[in-house]
């Protein structure tokens, strides 16, 4: 899979010195398109929501940036649909990885993990500004309805049956 035509452009004309050709491509999001190269991370919105979405995120990342014990990077919007920030070296954290870890390791990163949630949704809804995630129904049926046509066709029954309760709450 490749950035959309439209996409490269825009990173070409936005970031002259990006080289496209040593970056990653990471098209798996349903909001952004990502590319990773240059010691960057740029992310091109897939969506016409998806700058007040870039605004949301950018607005928490500068709100926990003081708070965690950990690097959060610097974000820098490049046009209303891109942002870009450096890259933060390291490894994802990959819950079938995890499950390899002796049960210490696991138990402290779990901590860890549950102290940077406490911190995050210890901040004020003011700071952040109204969540741009809180989408009605409508927007939630028609994603299923795309994922049934594109996606389930591809899928064993058992990720079907988790698709669909995974969006029944919401669509029923």
């Amino acid at each position: 899979m490749r950035l959309s035509p439209d996409a490269e452009a825009r990173v070409k004309a936005l970031l002259p010195g990006f080289d496209l050709s040593g970056a990653t491509y990471r098209g798996e999001g349903l909001v952004n398109q990502v590319l990773i190269g240059d010691g960057r991370v740029v992310r091109i919105a897939r969506h016409a929501w998806g700058p007040d979405d870039l605004d949301q995120e950018g607005r928490v990342l500068d709100a926990v940036r003081d708070r965690l014990d950990v690097d959060v990077p610097d974000w820098t919007r490049e046009a209303a649909d891109v942002i870009s920030y450096p890259f933060l070296e390291g490894e994802p954290l990959q819950g079938f990885l995890v499950e390899q870890w002796p049960e210490e390791d696991r138990g402290a990163v779990a901590g860890q993990i549950a102290c940077v949630l406490r911190i995050i949704h210890g901040i004020e809804d003011a700071e952040l500004g109204p969540s741009v995630t809180n989408r009605d129904r409508s927007v939630f049926v028609s994603l299923l309805e795309e994922l049934r046509v594109e996606l389930m066709p591809y899928l064993q029954y058992w990720q079907v049956e988790y698709v669909e309760d995974l969006f029944a709450p919401v669509v029923d």
